[in-house]
């Protein structure tokens, strides 16, 4: 994870398909981050005007671990929708590369210099 004390405002999502189209035709500000799960794609861009890159952290017992990172902003739909899906099977689940901080996700309330 590039930015590792940006904090993120989470949307909870239950349906994979449209958080695939949410990740690839929507161009989201540094601070967003998705749950699905028990799993948070965090933006990890650097900006706005790049390729959308997320981290992947796993929410497991009581400890978010980053398993992953993905540029999910040159994938297509479709191929993101089937990275998210091998994600939720627990594909990613032993690549940890370490624990994340858990001031990094709010749910309410959020404003930063990145969406003010």
């Amino acid at each position: 994870m590039l930015h590792k004390n940006r904090v993120r405002n989470i949307k909870c999502m239950n349906d994979v398909n449209e958080l695939a189209k949410e990740l690839t035709q929507i161009t989201w500000v540094g601070c967003q981050g998705f749950k699905i799960k028990n799993y948070y794609l965090l933006n990890d861009s650097t900006s706005e005007d790049s390729a959308q890159e997320y981290t992947i952290v796993w929410a497991t017992k009581g400890v978010l671990l980053e398993i992953e990172s993905v540029t999910i902003g040159w994938m297509s739909t479709d191929s993101a929708e089937k990275f998210l899906r091998e994600m939720l099977n627990g594909k990613y689940n032993n690549h940890i590369y370490r624990v994340c901080n858990k001031k990094i996700l709010e749910t309410e309330n959020h404003k930063c210099a990145l969406c003010a």
